[in-house]
């Protein structure tokens, strides 16, 4: 029997089928924040952390803990516990030791595992283990350092910004937040000036619940400054639907904030409407509940009996004539995750407040994150943390098993993938390694075959696909691989750029598909493409120009005018 690898096929005068592939390698703060960040030379390295909380924090009583990401690792690899204490307003400095002593000039504590990254690993902190701040990107090695900034830079948040990056593995560019200067620059660091004495002297809707699955869970939680005294205001709960618009259907009494600045208003089941509503936090209230604030429904308040309101958030189920009365107002699908508007949700991070429905990321309407419920939370939604600091779901690092398209979903059953252009992730069995690497198999294409392991019984469909793999992980023959990248066709062949490998488990196999010549055309070994076949007829080396390069050999049946360019598994 000929056992072969069928690569591809090209559209020639006459039927060939070509395997080669010549391409080259290509290419008042809401919470604690990281306020500085030194990457010098030698071992001048320094994190500067700023309290704008409006109180004094003791760092090991409340849990802080600084952690380093290397190399685009998505766990920590090296984490210190935070001791000491920071006043309001003041900073504190972790250094290396072996820092230029202008910056141990100013440090309060030393450290010189965590305080030893480049300008391309992630920086992360927690309290109480929820993450309240990141600089980089968790799970991810940018190459030599971040967009806009952090190898040999000194970087500084700039002063417009009062509150830390709760999501540790969104895009970073360190232009947006951060100030970059030479390296080397130690001038700033031992204090920071930040412009959030706005945000830290008004309280602020920071989480909701109105509407949940089974019996709703409901409640407003208030964020200000720390162990503060809000009782002059209330939240108003203003009814949206248009046959009510504008009754004050509740009246939430705001307390005293603990010391992460948070007062929890826990509510009944029922207390808040499960369609629109707003939801308007006012100073000095002096109306009454059930007063009608919109008296000719036209969507405008016609009453305000209070000084001022300082914060608000509307949600509306998408009913055509109902009424919101305060910005920003969180629709159905306003996020792009749901088609239905969300029951609850959180700003994110704490305290955040740019007047915009991006402030606010939807909770789990399953109500992951309260005691004795599983959930459902997914990418762009955040936990239920009544009375806790907010935290969004980081979605874990993607590892084999996880959920991924088909080979043959990506072949489809066309000339080309249906699929083209798209990024995806795909498993499946090593069935021919052509590598640029020592091996013996070795056929300097760059990549390696695989194939699903079982397949789709679609005569239509392949099941094989040409991983390209420049640099990539070294696999071989049998291994079960995990592959994720975008989907192209090169000299008409379906293929993946391999962004990422994992290899699964090792030790497989995957019979060989059967087929007999002649065909009726080219087009009949496009449902084979990739795939491992095995030609039970006498073929005939008829050329081997390639088999030293490539591994490639031109075999004929016994019509010469038929030819099949072919790689020997």
């Amino acid at each position: 029997m000929n056992r072969l690898l069928f690569r591809s096929l090209s559209r020639a005068f006459i039927p060939i089928l070509i395997f080669t592939h010549a391409q080259s390698a290509g290419a008042a703060a809401s919470s604690l924040f990281i306020s500085e960040y030194i990457e010098g030379s030698s071992f001048n390295k320094a994190i500067e952390i700023y309290n704008g909380t409006g109180a004094g924090i003791d760092l090991a009583s409340a849990s802080y803990t600084l952690e380093l990401y290397s190399n685009g690792s998505a766990s920590p690899t090296q984490s210190m516990p935070l001791s000491g204490s920071i006043a309001d307003g003041d900073v504190f400095v972790i250094a290396h030791a072996s820092a230029d002593p202008a910056i141990l000039a100013v440090a309060d504590e030393l450290n010189s595992s965590v305080i030893n990254f480049n300008g391309d690993d992630a920086i992360v902190l927690r309290r109480d283990g929820v993450l309240v701040d990141a600089l980089g990107q968790v799970g991810v090695d940018p190459g030599s350092q971040w967009i806009g900034g952090g190898q040999d830079d000194t970087l500084r948040r700039k002063a417009d910004i009062c509150a830390g990056d709760s999501i540790p593995d969104d895009a970073f560019d360190a232009s947006i937040e951060w100030d970059v200067f030479a390296q080397n620059t130690f001038d700033g660091l031992g204090y920071h000036q930040a412009n959030c004495l706005g945000m830290a002297a008004e309280p602020k809707i920071n989480e909701f619940s109105a509407s949940t699955t089974g019996t709703d869970v409901e409640y407003v939680e208030i964020y200000g400054a720390p162990n503060t005294d809000y009782s002059t205001y209330t939240v108003r709960e203003i009814e949206g639907d248009s046959t009510a618009a504008g009754i004050v259907d509740e009246v939430i009494q705001v307390g005293t904030t603990d010391a992460n600045g948070l007062y929890l208003a826990s509510l009944p089941a029922n207390t808040l409407e499960n369609g629109t509503l707003s939801l308007l936090l006012v100073n000095n209230f002096s109306g009454s509940l059930g007063e009608d604030l919109d008296t000719d429904n036209d969507g405008n308040l016609d009453v305000t009996p209070w000084e001022s309101i300082t914060d608000a958030v509307s949600v509306n189920d998408g009913g055509a004539t109902d009424a919101t009365y305060g910005v920003p107002v969180l629709g159905p699908n306003y996020d792009g995750i749901s088609s239905y508007a969300p029951g609850g949700a959180s700003r994110i991070p704490d305290g955040q407040d740019s007047n915009s429905a991006t402030d606010w990321m939807r909770n789990d309407f399953d109500l992951e994150g309260i005691p004795g419920f599983t959930g459902t939370i997914g990418v762009g939604e955040a936990y239920n943390t009544p009375g806790e600091l907010n935290q969004a779901y980081v979605q874990p690092p993607e590892a084999c098993g996880d959920d991924y398209t088909a080979i043959f979903t990506v072949q489809g059953n066309g000339l080309a993938s249906p699929l083209t252009g798209s990024a995806v992730s795909i498993e499946g069995i090593v069935t021919g390694d052509f590598q640029n690497n020592a091996s013996i198999d070795n056929g300097d294409l760059n990549g390696f075959h695989m194939q699903d392991a079982v397949g789709d019984g679609d005569l239509a469909t392949s099941d094989g696909i040409f991983v390209y793999a420049p640099g990539g992980m070294d696999v071989s023959v049998g291994d079960a691989v995990r592959v994720r990248g975008a989907i192209s066709e090169y000299n008409g062949m379906t293929e993946i750029t391999a962004s990422e490998i994992w290899v699964c488990s090792t030790g497989n196999s995957v019979a060989p598909t059967a087929i007999s010549l002649p065909v009726s055309g080219v087009d009949a070994f496009e449902a084979f493409e990739g795939m491992l076949i095995t030609i039970p007829q006498a073929l005939t080396i008829s050329e081997y120009y390639n088999f030293d390069r490539y591994g490639e050999i031109v075999l004929s049946t016994i019509n010469p005018a038929i030819k099949y360019i072919c790689y020997a598994a």
